[in-house]
Parts: C-alpha cells; structure tokens; sequence
C-alpha cells in the first residue's frame, strides 16, 4: 500500500533537499575561492616567468648589439688599411713613372 504523504513527512523531505542545497552551494562557493587563488598563482607564475625571458632577450641583444659594434670597428679598420694600401701603390707608382720620365 501507497504510504500518505503528511505535512511532517513533506516538511522532512523539503528540509533534506534544502540542507542538500545549501551544501552544493557551500561547496561551490569554496570551490570559486579555491580557483580565484590558483588563477592568481598561476597569473603570478606567468608574470615571473615572462619577465625572466625579458630579461634574457635584453641581454642577448645586448650582447647582439656589442657583437655588431664589433665588426663594424674591423670593418672600419680594414676599409682604412685597404685605403691606405691603395694610397701607397698610386704613390709608388708616381715614384716610378717621375723615375722613368
């Protein structure tokens, strides 16, 4: 036979499900906070970490940078030593045709 639904037995199952209820929202809310504190951390990491590779790029172009100053100063010097090379062969020839003339 069908048990009778009383108001005691209603007011029961209302309270189960609302005590259900409010757990399930307690745990969300336990849940968010969880997840804003791990997004943060993991926010935190990013930032770290990408202000690491900042760095490390600053510094290899710097690094970059000296290299190029470098080669520009042997490109300078060797372009002077080829002048003056040049400069000392049309000398030496003038020597030798004022020499022959």
């Amino acid at each position: 036979m069908r048990e009778s639904w009383t108001d005691e037995r209603l007011d029961d199952g209302f309270g189960r499900v609302s005590a259900d209820i409010q757990s399930l929202r307690d745990e969300t809310r336990a849940m968010r906070v969880e997840l804003r504190q791990e997004i943060g951390s993991v926010r935190q990491e990013l930032r770290q970490e990408l202000h690491q590779e900042i760095g490390s790029v600053r510094g290899e172009i710097a690094l970059l940078r000296d290299g190029l100053d470098g080669l520009r100063n042997i490109l300078i010097y060797v372009g002077g030593a080829m002048v003056v090379g040049m400069l000392g062969v049309l000398v030496a020839a003038f020597a030798i045709l004022a020499n022959l003339a």
